[in-house]
C-alpha cells in the first residue's frame, strides 16, 4: 500500500475500503456479522470472495488463494485445514482484510487468484483498554471473548482469548447414474445423510513490543489454537440396476473424536534510520499444526442381507514450518522507494493414516493395509526479491518488482518405499501502474506471474476412504500450476458516490483439478490432475453511496468467463461458460443508538472440468443497539431463507453425478459487547455515518 493522500476511498460490501496501487483494504468494523460470527462470515461478505459449505475460500471463483495473518504465512491456514480454522476464528479480533489479486514481488507468488491478508487488531494507544464479549446462538453455539491492550513508556502489550462452541450440521445428498461397461445396464446410486460435529475451540494470542531506543524495537508474539470435536455421520445408501433391481442397500453410522492444535511463535527486530521509511527488519517464525482423529463406523446391510461390519479410521498429521525474513527499505527524493528482501521457508509434513477392520463379536481390530500408510513431505524455498516504486510526474506512479525462488522438495511414500526429490528455479516479475486522471478518478494496471504448488496430501497416491461409494487419492505426478495475471481498474469518487470497475484476465497452464472416474460398479475414485490450459476473465464492479444521512448502500458484482481445455485428461473439446455474481447491502442508522443491516448475495453457475457448480444465494440481517456508553447488544441472522447449499454436477459422458451439501441451518445469534478504556469512545461512534 502506498499510503498516498490521493488514494481513492470506496465503500465495499459492509466494509469501508481503501484502494491503492496494489491492494484493497476492507475495514470490517461496520459489519455486524463481525460481532457474532467468524472470519469466514466476514470473508463471505467481501466483493470477489466466496466461501463454500466447508469454509473454504475462493477468489473470483479460484480456490488457489494464499492466506496470510498480519502479512505472514501460518501453519493454521494450510490448505488442509483452513476452512475449519476460518470458521472458528472470531471475527471481532480482526481490524481489516486486505485483498490483493495481483501481489507485488514482496509477497510469495503462491496462489493463482492472489492473496488475502487478515490483519488483527493491535491497540497502541497509551494506557489500558479492552473489550469483553459474550454471544449465544441457535444449536447450542456460544462465543466468549476478551481483548486487553496496555501501553506505558517503551512497552506495548496486546492479548486476546476466545472460547467458542459451534455445531456445524451439514445435510448432504449424492445421486449418481452410470452405464455398466460390460453389461450396458444403467446403475443408479442414491446417498443421503448428515454430518453433525460438535466442536469447542480455544484461541489465545499475545503480542509484545519493546522499544530499546527511539530507533530500535524488539517484538515477540505467540498464538495458540486448540479445537476438540465429536463428529457424527449418518449416511444411507441404495444402489439399483435398471434390470437387476436393488444391488445394495445399507446404512453407515459413524462417531469419533478429533483434536487439532496450532501454535505460532514470532520474533522481530526493527531498526529505523533517521529518514522516515528507511528501516531494516528481521523476522523469525515457527509454526506447528497437529491433528489426531479417530472415527468408528458401523455398516448395516439390508441388501444383500448379511451381518453388520465395523471399520475404523485413525489419521494423524503433523506440520512444522520455519521462516526467516530480512528486509531493507529506503526512500529516495521525489517519493521513490526501494525494498530488498530475502526469505527462506522450510516446511515439514508427516501423515500417518491407519485403517482397521473391527470384529463385531470380539472387538478385535485388524489393520487394513489398503487404507494404512505413512507419508512425508518436505520443501525448502529460498527467495530473493526487490521492488522499486517511483513517481513519473505528478500523476503517474510505477511499482516494479522481481522475485527469484529456488525450490527443493522431497516426497517420501514411506509405506511403499518410494522417494522422489526435485529442484526448480523460477523468476516472478510484477508491475503495477497508477495514473491519477483527476481529483476524483484513478486508473490502475498490473501484471504478475503466479505459481500454485501441489499440497502434500495431493501427492500421496494411497487411497483415502471417504465412504463405501467414494475414494480419494493423490497424484505424485502433479506439476506446479503457473499463471499470468493481468488486471486493470478505474475508480471514481465524487458527490458521495464511490465506484470501481475492474477487468481481469488469468491464463494458466497445468491447472489443478479434481478428476473422478468409476473404478467398480459402485465406487467412484476422485484424484487430482493437471489440465492442459485454462483461461479466466471477468469484469468486476463495486459501488457505494448514501440515499440520505441515515441510509447507505453497497453493491458489488462480477461478469465472468471461463474456458477449459482438458483434452489431456480425456475430455474432448474446449468447454467454456459465462456467469455472474452479485452482492448488495443496506445500512440504516435508525437513531443515534440503533443500527440495522440487510444483505443478499448470489453466486452464479461456474464451470469445472468435468461439469459445473450450480448457483447459490443467501441473505443476512443484523441489528445493533447501544445500551449505554461502552455497552452494546447485537442480534444477527445468517441465511435468513435457510436454503444456502453447495451443489456440484459431474457429467463425464459415462457418469452423471449430482452432489449437494448444506452449510447448516439458519444461524440466529445474540451478543453483548463491553468496550472499556481508550477504545470505548471509538466503539460508541463506530456506526455514525456523519463522521
Amino acid at each position: 500500500m502506498t499510503g498516498k493522500p490521493d488514494d481513492i476511498v470506496v465503500s465495499a460490501e459492509r466494509a469501508t475500503a481503501t484502494s491503492s496501487i496494489d491492494r484493497k483494504v476492507y475495514i470490517v468494523g461496520r459489519d455486524l456479522q463481525a460481532t457474532t460470527g467468524s472470519v469466514a462470515d466476514i470473508l463471505h461478505n467481501l466483493p470477489s470472495v466466496e466461501v463454500d459449505a466447508l469454509g473454504n475460500i475462493s477468489l473470483r471463483g479460484d480456490s488457489n488463494v494464499q492466506l496470510l495473518i498480519d502479512g505472514k504465512s501460518s501453519t493454521s491456514l494450510s490448505s488442509a485445514n483452513r476452512g475449519e480454522v476460518l470458521q472458528q476464528l472470531p471475527a471481532d479480533t480482526i481490524e481489516s482484510i486486505e485483498v490483493i489479486t495481483n501481489p507485488s514481488a514482496r509477497f510469495k507468488p503462491d496462489g493463482s487468484a492472489g492473496l488475502i491478508n487478515i490483519v488483527t487488531k493491535k491497540n497502541r494507544k497509551p494506557g489500558r483498554s479492552g473489550t469483553a464479549k459474550a454471544s449465544v446462538g441457535t444449536d447450542g453455539r456460544f462465543n466468549l471473548g476478551a481483548t486487553q491492550a496496555y501501553r506505558a513508556g517503551k512497552l506495548s502489550l496486546n492479548a486476546s482469548f476466545s472460547l467458542k462452541r459451534y455445531v456445524p450440521y451439514s445435510p448432504f445428498t449424492d445421486t449418481r447414474s452410470r452405464l455398466d461397461p460390460v453389461s450396458g445396464e444403467a446403475i443408479n446410486s442414491d446417498q443421503h445423510g448428515y454430518v453433525n460435529a460438535r466442536r469447542l475451540s480455544e484461541i489465545g494470542t499475545l503480542d509484545i513490543d519493546y522499544d530499546l531506543t527511539k530507533a530500535d524495537r524488539l517484538s515477540a508474539g505467540a498464538t495458540y489454537n486448540s479445537r476438540l470435536g465429536t463428529p457424527e455421520l449418518h449416511e444411507y445408501n441404495r444402489i439399483t440396476g435398471a434390470a437387476t433391481g436393488v444391488i445394495a442397500d445399507f446404512d453407515r453410522i459413524g462417531r469419533g473424536h478429533e483434536r487439532e492444535t496450532n501454535s505460532e511463535a514470532t520474533a522481530k527486530y526493527r531498526h529505523s534510520f533517521a529518514v522516515k521509511g528507511h528501516e531494516f527488519t528481521l523476522d523469525l517464525r515457527r509454526g506447528e499444526a497437529t491433528e489426531t482423529q479417530s472415527r468408528r463406523f458401523v455398516n448395516t446391510y439390508r441388501t444383500p442381507a448379511g451381518p453388520s461390519t465395523i471399520d475404523q479410521e485413525s489419521p494423524h498429521t503433523d506440520e512444522i514450518e520455519y521462516e526467516l525474513t530480512a528486509e531493507y527499505a529506503q526512500p529516495f527524493a521525489g517519493g521513490a522507494k526501494l525494498l530488498l528482501g530475502y526469505d527462506v521457508d522450510r516446511d515439514d509434513q508427516n501423515y500417518d493414516s491407519r485403517g482397521d477392520d473391527i470384529d463385531p463379536s470380539t472387538n478385535v481390530s485388524t489393520v487394513n493395509p489398503g487404507f494404512t500408510n505413512r507419508f512425508a513431505y518436505a520443501s525448502t524455498v529460498h527467495a530473493l526479491y526487490g521492488t522499486y516504486e517511483l513517481h513519473l510526474g505528478k500523476k503517474l506512479t510505477a511499482l516494479t518488482g522481481l522475485r527469484f525462488e529456488a525450490t527443493g522438495t522431497d516426497v517420501n511414500q514411506i509405506t511403499s518405499g518410494v522417494n522422489t526429490h526435485s529442484d526448480y528455479y523460477r523468476l516472478y516479475p510484477t508491475l503495477h501502474l497508477e495514473y491519477a486522471r483527476s481529483e476524483h478518478s484513478t486508473v490502475r494496471l498490473s501484471y504478475s506471474h503466479r505459481i500454485v504448488r501441489p499440497d502434500a496430501d495431493a501427492l500421496n497416491p494411497y487411497p483415502l476412504f471417504q465412504n463405501p461409494i467414494n475414494l480419494r487419492s493423490g497424484n505424485p505426478r502433479l506439476k506446479p500450476q503457473e499463471t499470468d495475471a493481468f488486471e486493470a481498474s478505474y475508480a471514481y469518487a465524487a458527490h458521495g458516490m464511490n465506484w470501481e470497475l475492474t477487468p481481469y484476465l488469468r491464463a494458466s497452464t497445468n491447472v489443478f483439478t479434481s478428476v473422478s472416474r468409476q473404478i467398480s460398479p459402485t465406487v467412484l475414485l476422485t484424484t487430482q490432475d493437471n489440465l492442459g490450459k485454462s483461461t479466466a476473465a471477468g469484469l468486476e464492479f463495486t459501488g457505494s453511496g448514501k440515499f440520505n444521512a441515515a441510509l447507505a448502500y453497497n453493491v458489488s458484482g462480477s461478469l465472468y468467463y471461463n474456458r477449459i481445455d482438458a483434452a489431456n485428461i480425456g475430455i474432448a473439446g474446449v468447454r467454456s461458460a459465462v456467469g455472474y455474481s452479485a452482492k448488495a447491502n443496506l445500512d440504516y442508522k435508525a437513531t443515534k443508538k440503533d443500527f440495522l443491516q440487510f444483505s443478499i448475495d448470489y453466486s452464479g453457475r461456474r464451470l469445472i472440468p468435468q461439469g459445473y457448480r450450480l448457483p447459490a444465494a443467501s441473505a443476512n440481517f443484523g441489528y445493533r443497539r447501544q445500551l449505554r456508553p461502552g455497552l452494546a447488544a447485537v442480534f444477527t441472522v445468517t441465511d435468513i431463507t435457510d436454503t444456502l447449499k453447495d451443489r456440484i454436477v459431474l457429467d463425464t459422458g459415462t457418469v452423471h453425478d449430482v452432489a449437494s451439501l448444506r452449510r447448516g441451518p439458519r444461524g440466529i445469534n445474540f451478543a453483548l459487547v463491553w468496550t472499556f478504556g481508550a477504545n470505548a469512545k471509538a466503539a460508541n461512534s463506530k456506526f455514525d455515518y456523519s463522521e
